[in-house]
């Protein structure tokens, strides 16, 4: 049986709640709070498996709430409803384990509070992991990126020194993004893109320059990411994007790894910050610095190659123009004159817009 506690100051939707969730046989609503300071004092009374809670309500947000259960009763799993999509991020942050909007159908809050509830139960069987882990495991579950049956059958089959995300990303139970999200939402690091990025050159119109920039920046610096050995920043899963000699911010595909990061710190003998990435960015990251020769700007064409392919591609123009011509010949008697130039029209807009 699933004992959940409701927390919103509208009735109407505390009635409404209450009455989707008393059809079904394994839940049971075991209490009702109208404002934060009562849904805190239930929670600690009643000890709750789950609590369906609102942000905004009278006295404690929401957020506070969720953020004082974590720390006193962890055992306590939160499903946030909520009007305000924004803060679905800041609701995991908080300890959420899912996250369901108000305007979403009634099917998908009963889905959420029982992936909830499995995430907490595979929690509290899998006591072998490190309590970090554990949350990971909670947030895999409660937004349903995987299956309990997947998730179990895959940690069962991890080696003996595997990180748990590589055993999931070996056995192709989780994508890489969606587990880079989680693991930065459970080692409160910031997720980060290391792919080069078209440079903004007028403080105007950035999305012109950005389609017109001739070259890229690599947010990365090539000397940072030289200082571990190719091999041991591949099989570590790290990358050091920056440095000033004695301190540095390590990309690495599991946050959650501290014997990379021990591992890090020790070859490069700087004092590390950790960061997010995927790890398919890493080692394309690792690959794109040791291979370029380039500095922290690459570029793309220089005048060159844009001269000649420009030449290149006026010449293809002329050819197919001149073939059109042939072939249309006849079309492009003085009568036709209007439509020709309808039609031209229409070419030059349409080439302008792809």
């Amino acid at each position: 049986m699933i004992r959940v506690l409701l927390a919103d100051d509208d009735l109407a939707v505390r009635d409404g709640v209450r009455a989707l969730l008393a059809g079904e046989r394994e839940i049971n609503v075991v209490g009702e709070a109208a404002n934060g300071l009562a849904t805190l004092s239930l929670t600690r009374s009643l000890r709750p498996d789950l609590l369906v809670l609102d942000n905004a309500m009278p006295g404690l947000s929401g957020l506070d709430v969720a953020r004082k259960i974590r720390d006193e009763l962890p055992e306590t799993g939160v499903v946030f409803l909520s009007m305000d999509p924004g803060i679905r991020d800041l609701a995991l942050a908080a300890g959420a384990t899912a996250f369901v909007p108000k305007d979403a159908p009634s099917d998908e809050l009963l889905r959420a509070v029982r992936a909830a509830a499995a995430a907490l139960t595979n929690s509290r069987h899998l006591a072998d992991l490190r309590p970090e882990w554990a949350r990971v495991v909670e947030l895999l579950l409660g937004t349903r990126i995987v299956g309990e049956a997947q998730l179990q059958e895959a940690l069962a089959q991890r080696a003996t020194h595997e990180s748990p995300a590589t055993a999931l990303l070996r056995l192709g139970v989780v994508n890489q993004p969606d587990l880079a999200d989680v693991l930065a939402r459970a080692s409160g690091t910031p997720l980060v893109s290391l792919a080069p990025y078209p440079e903004i050159v007028a403080p105007i119109d950035p999305t012109e320059s950005r389609l017109s920039s001739p070259r890229l920046v690599d947010p990365v610096e090539r000397e940072a990411a030289c200082i571990l050995p190719f091999d041991l920043g591949r099989s570590l899963g790290v990358v050091i994007t920056v440095s000033d000699g004695r301190q540095g911010v390590v990309a690495m595909a599991d946050p959650l790894d501290d014997v990379a990061f021990r591992e890090a710190e020790r070859h490069s003998k700087l004092r590390l910050t950790r960061v997010t990435a995927t790890s398919e960015e890493i080692q394309d990251t690792l690959a794109r610095v040791r291979s370029s020769a380039a500095g922290h700007v690459v570029w793309t064409g220089d005048l060159v190659s844009r001269v000649y392919t420009s030449a290149v591609l006026g010449i293809v123009a002329l050819a197919a123009l001149g073939c059109f011509g042939f072939f249309v010949r006849e079309a492009l008697a003085p009568r036709f004159a209007f439509s020709l130039f309808a039609l031209l029209c229409g070419l030059f807009f349409f080439l302008y817009a792809l």
